[in-house]
């Protein structure tokens, strides 16, 4: 399983949203996305 699919994966189960809630701190290439379920974060990828 890639990124992508993984992200479907997750995005297809009830009430997840996704954002990048720690962008201020990455300082390289990489962001942290995260998964959230009501406002809890449950996934970070």
């Amino acid at each position: 399983m890639n990124i992508e699919e993984f992200s479907e994966y997750c995005l297809s189960l009830p009430d997840v949203t996704e954002a990048t809630p720690f962008e201020k701190f990455s300082r390289g290439k990489y962001t942290i996305l995260v998964f959230y379920v009501n406002s809890h974060m449950f996934c970070y990828l």
